[in-house]
């Protein structure tokens, strides 16, 4: 699988330079085996390492009996270039630009065995210190020069959030292609949650580069811990998730405190839940009899950087005829049951306003999924 992973390394470099030809080829770089060609870039493996967040995978259940969870690694390697300086840094910045347009290489790009093998293989920049670079150079035996080094992370297809027997509360990041690209596990269950969940231990707090802006994810009441909020800024968060289970007019509030504490996007998920969506079996000594009992009124939200519903833009006067609209409709907007005719009267409320191309964002419900819809200053 390794070997398949470098050759796919390579592969994509040549399928992004197609005017450079087979450019790159695979070499050790050890002073000991032969001399690469200086013809071609070489791409090095350096270290091979279990994948820190999945390495205490447990048995998985199989129909032959308990086995082994897939193998998840992480591969570091180093990328140089030989021939003149000038041309060097000419190439060396075109597999930058690769692997910055396509740091995840997704099953579909991938070859058999491999692509049967693994979801996704996740590419990332390092930026190893002087030092460290000496002792890599130092270690092959060679001069150092002008290189790049990756790390590789290679997912196995499978997602499992039991490890022995503790259960975690935990956020799942997907590309769109569905490639598995990380998770983020609860750190401080909230309440009885203790009673269910594991606590997360802090190794898995990721923001993730895609091309819509840098995403990541605090899940519930985790929002209430400023240290962990402050962490995600410092990651330079621009999408920053929040999906929960508080339904309370507090946490829009708190949405809104957080956009415009962080200047990033806020996009938070509540669910909308009445007694049928529940089997008829399921606590019946907890629940109410009523089917149409209100269990959870929804409250899913976008805020913008700086505290605007939705992304409403414009003067402070144009915010306030907006927000007089809203007020009206404001509950049912954010609570799941606003129709049809509550959304062409909020349009007409906001008719001939100066809006951002997006306006206002409703978040309606549609059992059992949530759509977001966009509405022009004109009504549409």
């Amino acid at each position: 699988m390794i070997r398949a992973v470098s050759e796919a390394l390579v592969d994509v470099i040549h399928q992004n330079t197609p005017d450079l030809g087979d450019w790159v080829a695979l070499h050790s770089l050890n002073s000991a085996d032969s001399g690469p060609d200086t013809t071609k870039a070489a791409l090095a493996l350096l270290a091979v390492a279990p994948h820190p967040h999945l390495v205490n995978h447990p048995l998985v259940e199989r129909a032959a009996g308990l086995v082994r969870a897939p193998l998840a690694l992480r591969l570091h390697y180093l990328v140089t270039v030989f021939g003149a300086h000038d041309e060097a840094q000419t190439k060396i910045a075109r597999i930058v630009q690769v692997f910055h347009t396509t740091p995840i290489i997704g099953r579909s790009m991938l070859q058999p065995p491999l692509s049967t093998a693994v979801d996704s293989v996740t590419v990332r920049l390092l930026s190893p210190t002087a030092e460290e670079r000496n002792q890599i150079w130092s270690t092959l035996g060679r001069p150092g020069r002008l290189a790049l080094f990756y790390e590789v992370d290679v997912a196995p297809v499978e997602v499992i959030e039991r490890e022995g027997g503790t259960l975690y509360c935990s956020v799942l990041f997907f590309a769109p292609d569905g490639a598995y690209l990380g998770k983020h596990r609860k750190l401080m269950p909230t309440a009885s949650e203790r009673l269910v969940w594991g606590y997360g231990d802090g190794s898995t707090l990721p923001v993730f580069d895609t091309p819509v802006g840098r995403i990541g994810a605090v899940i519930c009441w985790e929002n209430y811990m400023p240290l962990l909020r402050t962490h995600m800024y410092a990651q330079g968060v621009q999408i920053y998730c929040a999906p929960t289970a508080d339904a309370r007019d507090s946490w829009f509030a708190s949405m809104q405190h957080i956009a415009m504490e962080g200047r990033c996007f806020v996009l938070s998920s509540c669910q909308h839940l009445r007694r049928t969506d529940f089997p008829m079996d399921a606590m019946h000594n907890r629940l109410p009899e009523a089917d149409d009992t209100l269990l959870m009124r929804g409250g899913s939200c976008i805020i913008g950087p700086l505290g605007q519903v939705g992304g409403v833009a414009g003067t402070t006067a144009h915010l306030d005829v907006v927000q007089r609209g809203f007020k009206t409709y404001m509950s049912d907007v954010l609570f799941g049951s606003l129709d049809v005719t509550g959304m062409a009267e909020l349009a007409k409320v906001a008719k001939g306003v100066s809006l951002m191309p997006t306006c206002a964002i409703i978040v309606h419900r549609v059992c059992p999924l949530y759509f977001m819809t966009a509405f022009a200053g004109g009504g549409g």
